[in-house]
């Protein structure tokens, strides 16, 4: 079967009616996507459906911040880059390495990091991709990252950081604190956690709110809803939020403990939570035409990979809001919108 190349850019533009989470899922299906970088270069990316880790796709919450990013950042990295001080990026979970190489071109420089399962192909794309090869600023390199492992920590590259960053990263309760854990270690007092999120379990979510600010004194939701209009779309129609932590603390709170509530929820909010009507149509379409891409979220992208926590299926799109719809499905809450 003949390669597909998916065009971001051109699905973005031209939805034909669909809805954002049907045009993510058909880019996510591609063989490969390319993507109009900021440096005037297009990026190809390599999506490996065989990856048996949710790092093998690209994830809608990728597009969402490397756009804000584009509105948002990028004018500080160019002034940065020119004054020969590039700002420093890392990236945790990065899977196929879009939202990396994205910043990338916009002048930072991108460490890239990942557990082994998953390296492969985000060296791949890496190599495919990197500006400083193509005699462009910026930089990005890939790593490899195990969520709290201090081996790992101590010999990245680049540190200190300007800003962490991370994509879907908060799925199941367990990974919670080592990733908190990590942001914390491989955060100063002046980086910014940047950590753009869907909730794909209630448990997990709420567990990451009560505890950042044992890590870090200021804990911020970023208002997506003034920023740029296909932002602002992702986050109405897909509920992304971006999350900022900043001013970490010299000591972590002893408060920084997994709640008994989050434990107890944890197995439940790690279930696979019931897709909408629509969106398994959508999914039972591509089966039936027997792609070879149909994407399969299953598995873990983080420490619990290695440590044998539970394989954690990221396919809710279930955001969490501090009000009395909170721990409603998914499905519900699609109905009452419609």
């Amino acid at each position: 079967m003949a390669q597909t190349t998916a065009s971001v850019d051109a699905a973005l533009a031209r939805r034909n009616g669909d809805d954002l989470a049907t045009t993510c899922f058909e880019l996510a299906n591609a063989e490969h996507v390319s993507f109009a970088a900021s440096s005037g270069r297009t990026l190809l990316i390599r999506q490996d459906a065989a990856i048996p880790h949710t790092g093998g796709c690209i994830w809608e919450t990728s597009y969402a911040l490397a756009l804000w990013a584009r509105a948002h950042l990028e004018p500080i990295a160019r002034r940065a880059s020119k004054r020969g001080a590039p700002l420093r990026v890392l990236e945790l979970g990065a899977g196929c390495g879009f939202l990396g190489l994205a910043l990338a071109h916009m002048g930072f420089e991108v460490v890239c990091s990942e557990q082994p399962g998953v390296l492969a192909n985000l060296v791949h794309n890496v190599l495919a991709n990197e500006p400083r090869a193509l005699g462009l600023p910026g930089a990005c390199i890939a790593e490899v990252l195990r969520w709290g492992d201090s081996e790992d920590i101590a010999a990245l590259t680049g540190a200190p950081f300007n800003y962490v960053v991370g994509t879907d990263v908060v799925y199941i309760p367990e990974l919670v604190q080592p990733l908190l854990q990590t942001l914390w270690q491989c955060a100063t007092g002046e980086t910014a956690v940047l950590l753009c999120l869907q909730q794909r379990c209630v448990a997990s979510h709420r567990l990451l709110l009560e505890q950042a600010g044992f890590y870090f004194a200021r804990v911020e939701h970023e208002p997506l809803a003034d920023s740029v209009e296909l932002v602002r779309d992702f986050a109405t129609e897909l509920d992304c939020e971006l999350l900022r932590l900043t001013q970490r603390r010299e000591v972590i709170d002893p408060g920084a403990a997994p709640s008994a509530a989050g434990q107890a929820t944890g197995a439940a909010g790690a279930a696979r939570q019931p897709p909408s009507e629509k969106k398994e149509k959508k999914r039972q379409r591509h089966e039936e035409e027997g792609g070879p891409h149909t994407l399969q979220r299953v598995g873990s992208s983080g420490v619990g990979a290695q440590q044998g926590g539970a394989a954690a299926a990221r396919d809710s799109r279930a955001p969490w809001r501090p009000d009395a719809d909170a721990d409603a499905s998914h499905s519900e809450r699609q109905q009452r919108r419609r």
